[in-house]
């Protein structure tokens, strides 16, 4: 991937993604990857569960080629944007609180 400085359009391309998939998809900063989420069974009430889709860390990704094509951020900001996500302070990760509906308030 070359270091030239971020095209116009190509900062457009950026801005346009949702913020947590520019942090997320290692496709964004060039790179292939295999692997990055895994199946957990286990077993509840007697019954068999699989939970798909559960995220691997970055070091247990069976296959990551960096610098495969040209990306739209660079690999050094996408390992900075992992970091952010993974922090605790990241409010989006943190379950949602179900809004109370208007049945269970006191009328006016």
């Amino acid at each position: 991937m070359s270091t030239d400085a971020v095209t116009p359009l190509r900062q457009r391309m950026i801005e346009s993604l949702p913020p947590r998939r520019r942090g997320t998809n290692p496709v964004y900063a060039g790179a292939y990857a295999f692997g990055r989420t895994t199946s957990k069974v286990s077993v509840e009430d007697g019954r068999k569960r699989v939970r798909r889709g559960v995220r691997r860390p970055l070091a247990e990704w069976d296959v990551l080629l960096k610098d495969q094509h040209e990306g739209y951020i660079f690999w050094a900001e996408f390992e900075r944007n992992q970091q952010v996500i993974e922090s605790p302070l990241d409010l989006l990760s943190q379950p949602r609180k179900k809004p109370k509906s208007r049945k269970d308030q006191p009328p006016a």
